[in-house]
């Protein structure tokens, strides 16, 4: 499971990365969590995936594609990454840039190819 998970908003500004909730600053998404040490999964190469949701549910997709989680359903995601999972703890984070954007609330969803590992929501002003 993916814990302390961050989701922010960040515009660059004199080549730094500043965090914002306004809609139209926001030119990229910063994702950040750890995932728990799981004894069940062995060390080595995991991909991971992201969903990025507007608040009508359409997935913001910069790169995505579909997954097919071991319980058979389909699952669009918005970015992945391959990471190299130990076997303790590990911290992960995604940036990726965006299409501007509305006001709302936005989600994200972590998975693993075979579960949900955690969501959080942020609202844009």
């Amino acid at each position: 499971m993916a814990n302390t998970i961050s989701f922010k908003g960040i515009y660059e500004k004199k080549g730094t990365d500043i965090e914002t909730t306004k809609s139209k600053k926001v030119k990229k998404f910063k994702v950040g969590f750890y995932l728990n040490k799981n004894d069940k999964v062995n060390a080595g190469p995991k991909v991971i995936y992201v969903r990025i949701m507007d608040k009508n549910g359409k997935i913001i997709s910069p790169t995505g594609g579909t997954i097919i989680k071991r319980i058979g359903n389909k699952v669009e995601y918005s970015i992945e990454r391959e990471i190299d999972y130990p076997s303790d703890e590990a911290f992960v984070y995604f940036i990726t840039p965006i299409d501007p954007l509305v006001k709302g609330m936005y989600t994200i969803e972590i998975y693993t190819s075979e579960s949900l590992a955690g969501s959080k929501s942020m609202m844009l002003k």
